[in-house]
């Protein structure tokens, strides 16, 4: 599991390449309000404490961060079967934040971009990662991002 420190610096990694926020605000639920404070102006972290209500810790295990890999999963796979490309990424980035909390450099590396079949085969990956059946839910059309292929998941997963 990631120490606060750990989290602090990917954050402010993060920062740098991703103005809107779009995923840091996730890993910054998993640190006390301690640590928080550092990525807080003093106006606001003052203000904070004045009122004495302090966002609550997101729980770090492995089966609390499992699970909510495991519950945002069938949103995840709903977009991509519509070939939604930003909700793909931006689940994408959460999933690999979520996964980086884990210990796994691999996936947090990996994954964040979509490629082909609108991130499918990057969903596939995760499920597998974490028991979920995918098949499930996957609608078994697979579009390349240029519209010039489909197929099923067994011909692109060969690929």
């Amino acid at each position: 599991m990631r120490t606060d420190q750990e989290i602090l610096d990917r954050i402010q990694e993060m920062l740098k390449w991703n103005v809107a926020g779009l995923t840091y605000g996730d890993l910054s639920s998993y640190l006390p309000f301690e640590a928080l404070k550092t990525l807080l102006s003093a106006r606001v972290a003052a203000a904070i404490e004045e009122r004495g209500v302090f966002p609550a810790q997101q729980p770090r295990d492995d089966q609390t961060i499992r699970g909510k890999i495991i519950h945002q999963l069938p949103s995840a796979w709903r977009d991509a079967n519509n070939c939604n490309l930003l909700a793909t990424q931006i689940n994408l980035l959460n999933f690999s934040n979520l996964l980086w909390l884990l210990g796994d450099d691999f996936f947090s590396q990996e994954i964040i971009i979509p490629g082909d079949y609108f991130g499918k085969k990057a969903l596939v990956i995760i499920s597998e990662a974490v028991g979920f059946d995918w098949r499930e839910l996957d609608d078994d059309i697979w579009v390349t991002e240029d519209g010039d292929s489909v197929l099923h998941a067994d011909e692109a997963l060969e690929k």
